[in-house]
């Protein structure tokens, strides 16, 4: 069976049943006219609304509860379903390599590539850091012991040194100096910075949490970012 033109290469993004959920049409439309504008078009993962076939979702539910009682779903996400009053999808363009042998692929989530407002003035971590530790006091000391994770901060240093550092951390990364030199100074993360920057009024006595101000600026920090190399390189 043939796939559609439209559907190749795609994934199909369905919203979860959850109170907290915004609508696919919603999320679409500022996408198209807030975060599109910010960035060239290669650098943003293209996603389009689509309307979802009759009884689709109802499978998929069904589907994740047989998967429950087979014991093949995660513990973690078991009783989490779909919404069935979104009638909306997404095709969001598929960043994945399985189809492509020739190709590896990089991932990371910058998070907030500059200190929070709310920091102390002599803050010794940056906003991702100090949470993270907070959350897990092994996982990142103040004075030098083994790291798990990558300081935000380091991916957009000037030395490079520390954006190695940080590529030791990053998902499918193999060639750490390589990916290193590619993400020094890099155009995206840099340009992903400024716009945090110009939208900074996210600190503790920033924005409200339903502000349409403070929902795009929390966005820029809780994005991901794919990186596609040809693995032939790596050889």
């Amino acid at each position: 069976m043939s796939i559609p033109p439209m559907l190749r290469g795609k994934l199909l993004r369905l919203r979860k049943d959850t109170k907290s959920g915004i609508s696919y049409q919603e999320i679409s439309r500022n996408f198209d006219r807030i975060i599109r504008p910010l960035f060239q078009p290669e650098e943003v993962v293209d996603q389009t609304l689509v309307q979802l076939p009759r009884g689709l979702v109802q499978q998929c539910n069904e589907r994740l509860r047989a998967a429950e009682l087979n014991g093949k779903r995660p513990r973690r996400r078991c009783g989490v379903y779909l919404s069935l009053n979104e009638p909306f999808g997404l095709l969001v363009t598929d960043m994945t390599t399985f189809n492509d042998p020739g190709m590896i692929m990089a991932e990371l989530k910058p998070k907030w590539l500059l200190q929070s407002p709310s920091a102390p003035l002599d803050a010794r971590r940056c906003r991702t850091c100090a949470l993270r530790d907070m959350k897990n006091h092994e996982s990142r000391k103040a004075c030098g012991s083994e790291d798990k994770s990558f300081c935000p901060l380091g991916l957009v240093s000037d030395k490079f040194e520390h954006v190695l550092r940080a590529t030791r951390f990053v998902k499918g990364c193999q060639d750490q100096d390589r990916l290193a030199r590619f993400l020094h100074r890099n155009d995206t993360l840099l340009k992903l910075q400024a716009h945090q920057k110009a939208m900074r009024d996210v600190g503790l006595h920033g924005q409200s949490a339903q502000s349409k101000e403070r929902s795009l600026a929390m966005t820029l920090r809780d994005c991901t970012m794919f990186i596609k190399v040809a693995s032939h390189l790596y050889l």
